[in-house]
């Protein structure tokens, strides 16, 4: 009984005060007037209304009075558009870049979704389904083409959410991340059905699960049919497991990194089981431009969810973890080099040389080290040295660390990276 008194408290404590998502730290390089993003925009903000994309496997909502979406997974895949709202209807924009490019912010914003309305729907994708555009979906494909289009950065990058999530939590992180590049880029969120209940966890880890499929013909259809010169992804914890599946599915139907246009992949303090991570990995790599996962052993919440079944989670290894998995050497050395390779970056988390640094399971938007080091990555494809992360070696991997002046070097790497693109070609 005790047990579950404790079980219950850390759960209370992990997901208090989810009501309503506040607006993230700020990045660290943003608050630097040399990378204002926002002044960056061709087409600044207009106001504090920020319009991103998603597709749901979710039940849509019943009646007016219910939220968009419910927490219950639905036959058909739905395409549409977000509008989320930063603070109140009548906030000042300037007073929002302002305090959303300080260091110093002097109040919290709350996001709100105003409307979602649905552009199309078809049926579930089975293993059969092939990537051939429905015809219910020419006019949804067309819109997030046209917003492509209306962006600088043209690109797309997909975030995929953690469990115990509801329609609107996702739909807002998904938002955050496109806010924060000045809404130079366009963000889709993948709103797999997760419950949105501290006590559905197991149901959610089986909806993740089944959701790699959906996911898996989402990414094809993109690469089919969108003008995405690249599809990144950033997945959150139990969207680990989602975004695992999907990669599996991906890596058994192409070979190569141009089949798909997949950029930069951000595994974030992933909920997926480190055996089934390593031993897929060899299998979808080929088809990405660059992954970067994020880990620290002893992370409460990856600790709770591997209580459930046994199995370590990726976003919880490293050096102490105790891990010890059942693969042949040959796998063990393949992967080995996977992860030394420059194609691949593992950042351990447990300890970032910051002033009261507390390890969060949210770190990639809790903590504005990280998250400048999310940005960095989906939008400028950097390699770990440009990142200006440090290598250190743990059991024959190179593991990357942030070191002391990592936001002094980076901002040194970003300005010579600026200074060789503008520079005129030689004569």
């Amino acid at each position: 009984m005790l047990g579950r008194f404790l079980w219950l408290g850390v759960l209370l404590l992990l997901t208090a005060c989810q009501s309503q998502v506040m607006l993230m730290p700020t990045p660290e390089v943003l608050k630097d007037p040399e990378f204002d993003l926002f002044a960056a925009n061709p087409k600044p903000l207009a106001s504090n209304n920020i319009a991103s994309l998603y597709v749901t496997t979710r039940q849509p909502a019943s009646d007016q009075s219910m939220p968009f979406f419910q927490g219950r997974p639905d036959n058909q895949l739905h395409m549409g558009y977000a509008v989320t709202r930063i603070g109140e209807e009548n906030l000042n924009l300037i007073e929002l870049i302002e305090q959303s490019t300080t260091s110093e912010r002097a109040e919290n914003f709350g996001w709100s979704l105003l409307e979602a309305p649905i552009l199309a729907s078809v049926p579930k994708p089975t293993p059969e389904t092939t990537p051939e555009l429905p015809g219910d979906m020419k006019d949804a494909i067309d819109a997030l083409n046209d917003y492509i289009d209306e962006n600088p950065i043209r690109e797309l990058t997909i975030y995929v959410h953690g469990a115990n999530n509801t329609f609107y939590r996702s739909v807002a992180q998904g938002s955050q991340f496109q806010y924060f590049t000045g809404d130079n880029a366009m963000v889709l969120t993948f709103a797999w059905p997760s419950r949105g209940n501290i006590f559905g966890y197991r149901k959610d880890k089986r909806r993740s699960d089944a959701s790699g499929q959906d996911l898996a013909y989402l990414i094809e259809l993109l690469a089919h049919h969108s003008v995405a010169s690249r599809i990144n992804l950033i997945a959150y914890s139990a969207g680990g497991r989602v975004a695992g599946r999907a990669l599996t599915l991906l890596g058994e139907r192409y070979h190569t990194q141009q089949d798909l246009r997949l950029g930069q992949v951000y595994l974030t303090q992933s909920d997926q089981p480190l055996e089934e991570f390593v031993r897929t990995l060899p299998g979808y790599m080929p088809l990405l431009e660059g992954l970067t996962v994020t880990a620290a052993v002893g992370d409460p919440v990856l600790g709770l969810s591997r209580m459930t079944d046994r199995q370590q989670r990726l976003g919880a290894t490293g050096e102490g973890d105790g891990a010890k998995l059942d693969i042949d050497d040959e796998l063990r050395q393949t992967v080995i080099d996977i992860l030394n390779s420059d194609q691949m970056v593992f950042i351990d988390l447990r300890d970032i040389p910051v002033s009261e640094y507390r390890f969060t399971h949210g770190a990639w938007y809790q903590n504005s080290w990280v998250s400048t080091d999310v940005m960095a990555t989906l939008l400028g494809g950097l390699t770990a040295e440009d990142r200006a992360l440090e290598p250190v070696m743990v059991n024959d991997v190179e593991t990357w660390i942030f070191p002391p002046d990592y936001i002094e070097r980076l901002k040194a790497n970003l300005l010579e990276r600026r200074g060789t693109a503008e520079a005129p070609p030689n004569p």
